[in-house]
């Protein structure tokens, strides 16, 4: 009895890794907002564990970079959902695109203008005729509404011709061409300080604790509906 129980045992193993083998995986891609960087650390982690395929998916992590829009992946079908700023996506809607939240990962945003206080910024109404550089795409139309309630607020007259595209924040800051880099506190910035820049000859406006509503929230899934 013993013996026909073992072995009814084995059976059940061998079919259930007979299934697993022969189960077909879903296909899924997400672009990420970013090239491949530790702010994205969480998705690898799943892969690594397989957390995607005991959900029967097999996910593609597509690299993004300045010159890939998130909205035009979607558009173009080349992502089931992408990782974009919750301002952009609110952007995106404007334009008429539909899009769905499926899921908020941070809850307060990590972005910040850094300025040279050297130049005599030290609030938000001294930034009136400073040059501001911001990442190309829906970083600038992201950095728009907060420069639009930047002007609300102060009735500063402040605009978008003030901004300039910006690739390298080190490059951007050195040219001494702009008064401000836009940075986030887990990359940029830190770039900056390995950089030589000193805290002190900065002044920084960190956009979370500036403003309620949308730039208090951070990254986010989106998919096109």
């Amino acid at each position: 009895m013993r013996t026909l129980i073992m072995v009814f045992i084995i059976l059940l193993s061998s079919l259930g890794k007979t299934a697993a083998q022969e189960r077909v995986l879903e296909p899924f891609t997400l672009q990420l907002r970013w090239t491949h960087q530790a702010q994205f650390m969480g998705y690898y982690a799943a892969e690594a564990l397989g957390y995607y395929e005991s959900e029967g998916l097999t996910v593609d992590l597509r690299p993004g970079g300045p010159d890939e829009s998130t909205l035009h992946a979607l558009e173009m079908q080349h992502a089931d959902a992408i990782v974009e700023w919750l301002p952009t996506a609110v952007s995106y809607r404007q334009q008429g695109f539909p899009l769905t939240n499926i899921a908020q990962i941070f809850q307060t945003s990590s972005l910040m203008v850094v300025c040279d206080r050297t130049r005599g910024i030290r609030s938000a109404t001294d930034l009136v005729n400073k040059r501001i550089s911001v990442w190309p795409g829906g970083s600038a139309a992201a950095l728009s509404d907060w420069i639009a309630s930047l002007d609300d607020t102060y009735g500063m007259g402040l605009t978008m011709n003030q901004t300039v595209p910006q690739y390298d924040v080190i490059e951007a800051w050195r040219a001494r061409e702009i008064d401000c880099v836009s940075a986030t506190s887990y990359n940029e910035f830190w770039q900056l300080l390995d950089g030589g820049v000193q805290v002190a000859d900065t002044t920084i406006f960190r956009l979370g604790e500036l403003n309620h509503g949308l730039w208090r929230m951070g990254c986010m899934w989106m998919s096109g509906v």
